[in-house]
């Protein structure tokens, strides 16, 4: 079973690709997912943003919070981090990729908070490799809703 993103926002993200060349694979994306996490972890707000594309966008919980480009998502994680409490951790759990073109979509959850109070999230991540070839993969879009 494939994943398949909504044809608009699918459409929009191949045509941000055009400065990235291959399709991601497991092991570069299961990285690209551990250093989410320990962003998260470290409460680092710029090694976050380092991780997305410069055009790239976030939205969490169907847009009640949003960025548009790097500058934006770095400020986004910067006041998201001032408001969590000590203890709160970030671990992305990964489910399903699927390649489209020179992007991959891929599917993960995420458990967030203290032991015992956690939430959990879907999230859809639009990754693509950067043109340089040990750049590595950035994130060109990100979605995550928590699950109820």
């Amino acid at each position: 079973m494939k994943l398949r993103p909504p044809p608009l926002v699918l459409a929009a993200l191949m045509a941000c690709s055009t400065a990235f060349a291959t399709p991601c694979d497991r092991a570069a994306t299961e990285s690209l997912l551990a250093r989410i996490d320990a962003a998260w972890q470290a409460r680092d707000s710029q090694a976050m943003a380092a991780l997305y594309a410069p055009q790239a966008s976030l939205a969490i919980n169907a847009g009640a919070i949003k960025a548009q480009g790097r500058e934006a998502v770095r400020k986004t994680f910067h006041a998201l981090f001032a408001e969590i409490e000590a203890g709160n951790v970030h671990q992305l759990s990964l489910r399903l990729i699927s390649e489209h073109g020179a992007v991959c979509v891929v599917d993960a959850v995420a458990a967030v908070g203290v032991p015992g109070d956690q939430q959990r999230f879907v999230g859809t991540y639009v990754l693509a490799e950067q043109a340089a070839p040990s750049a590595g993969l950035q994130i060109l879009a990100a979605r995550a809703t928590e699950i109820r």
